[in-house]
């Protein structure tokens, strides 16, 4: 819970919100836009090695995965 805690607080400052953010079965579930969603990937990709694939959500976000 730690690793999911600390992504939480990193996207809750980049959004300036934190309830626009969760984990769904080890994904990253984000409610943005675009811009947003392009500056929540640039944060997680500087602070996890570029590890951090972005995917659109069907209905009103992004989902975030994590690669090893």
């Amino acid at each position: 819970m730690e690793f999911e805690k600390a992504v939480l607080e990193k996207v809750a400052t980049v959004l300036e919100s934190s309830n626009q953010a969760s984990f769904f079965y080890g994904s990253l579930c984000v409610i943005c836009n675009i811009a947003q969603a392009k500056k929540v990937l640039r944060k997680l990709n500087q602070d996890y090695n570029n590890k951090v694939q972005m995917s659109r959500d069907g209905s009103y976000g992004y989902i975030f995965d994590f690669v090893v």
